[in-house]
């Protein structure tokens, strides 16, 4: 128990410090913290020994404070009941947008999101504005009703979190899918999440793949493609996400209505049976980020001047690990 429990915290603390980016990866940096200078360290490996020996490097003192704090947490109230000695965190009863939101107010001038290949970026405040337009225009445009599925079948590139945050605060719920799925893949999941329109790239072999995932699940789905570059040719049929996101629609926001509504249904890898889908709620959201913003969790320096430090997203936020690692 004790060596898994050391495993565990070393493996959950890493994802606050810098990683390497590979060049072929079309990831993001997260802004909490993005721009000069550029404080990224260097990884030989993705392992759980890899970032351990990273961390150690930074605050080996902090590090193995918190590995023996993990093992002596045995509950006096509660037999075998292995504790944590941290802090119990107050959960705001806000949803998932709002909490994020507000998190973004003191840095809203910085860059939150920048992408490591083509340098598209958005400032905190970009990413507030943008998701809240989004969150309009998708009910009007596509007559979405509340706690409808959204699709999101994208790399990581900045625009995710907008499409995120805009479907979550639109009263809708969003599905991921892995961007190297299949057709069939893809029609399995929009059939089992019965899915009411879907995001992706506008490149050939996504939009060629989404298309032909609709015709296997004979469905009709509004598809809607997020352009890398303003002047490519959106493929036909989709409609631009920057339609969407650039402009502020003029109908009366809508404000989800209680922290128990489902906001978030990825789907597991499938290696014990069918993928299946999990659902989680804006409260099971914003507990899991409340947790790892723990003040003596939490690792990272505050943006402050021309000071920020860049988490660059590697893990693919299709997968839950990856999506509440980057946020």
């Amino acid at each position: 128990t004790q060596s898994s429990t050391l495993a565990d915290t070393t493996s959950s603390a890493w994802w606050y410090h810098s990683v390497v980016v590979p060049s072929e990866l079309s990831a993001y940096h997260l802004g909490t913290i993005s721009q000069p200078p550029r404080r990224t360290r260097p990884m030989t490996g993705f392992g759980t020994m890899a970032f351990a020996r990273a961390l150690l490097n930074r605050k080996p003192t902090r590090l193995i404070k918190h590995a023996v704090v993990a093992l002596r947490g045995l509950s006096q109230e509660h037999a075998n009941v292995l504790c944590s000695d941290y802090s119990d965190v107050t959960v705001p009863q806000i949803p998932f947008h709002q909490y994020m939101y507000e998190k973004f107010k003191p840095f809203h001038k910085y860059t939150a999101i920048e992408c490591s290949v083509t340098g598209r970026k958005y400032t905190f405040e970009e990413v507030r504005v943008k998701s809240r337009n989004l969150s309009k225009s998708i009910r009007q445009k596509l007559k979405l009703q509340k706690d409808d599925i959204v699709a999101i079948f994208l790399p990581n590139i900045p625009e995710y979190i907008i499409c995120c945050l805009g479907i979550m605060e639109a009263g809708l719920v969003v599905t991921t899918m892995n961007p190297i799925y299949t057709a069939e893949e893809v029609s399995k999941q929009l059939l089992d999440s019965n899915a009411k329109a879907i995001i992706t790239l506008n490149q050939n072999n996504l939009v060629n793949t989404v298309n032909a995932a609709i015709r296997m699940a004979k469905k009709t789905l509004p598809v809607i493609a997020v352009k890398e570059k303003e002047n490519d040719d959106l493929y036909q049929g989709c409609i631009d996400l920057r339609e969407l996101i650039d402009q502020n629609t003029d109908i009366s926001d809508f404000y989800c209505d209680g922290t128990d509504r489902l906001a978030f249904l990825p789907y597991s890898s499938g290696t014990t049976g069918l993928p299946k889908g999990v659902e989680l709620t804006h409260l099971n959201l914003v507990s899991n980020l409340s947790q790892v913003a723990h003040p003596d969790f939490n690792t990272l320096v505050p943006a402050n001047g021309n000071f920020q430090e860049i988490v660059p997203g590697v893990l693919p936020m299709y997968h839950i690990y990856g999506f509440m690692v980057i946020l």
